[in-house]
């Protein structure tokens, strides 16, 4: 995260007294957990292609379903 913070500091002018506002660190952030997640396969899905949810080690049933 410093990494990307430093190469995004770069393009401001700090001799005037810029700096990165909440909105530019709330940003970097997004991107480096992003890139971690894509690094790391992490699905944000929680479904499957038929539908199931895939985020539990058992599925879910519906209220009344047989057990």
């Amino acid at each position: 995260m410093g990494e990307v913070m430093e190469d995004r500091s770069r393009l401001l002018n700090t001799k005037e007294g810029e700096s990165l506002s909440i909105d530019d660190i709330s940003d970097v952030y997004m991107q480096v957990m992003g890139e971690h997640r894509a690094k790391t396969n992490m699905s944000l899905t929680t479904r499957s292609k038929t539908g199931e949810i895939s985020d539990y080690l058992e599925v879910r049933r519906p209220f009344g379903a047989a057990q």
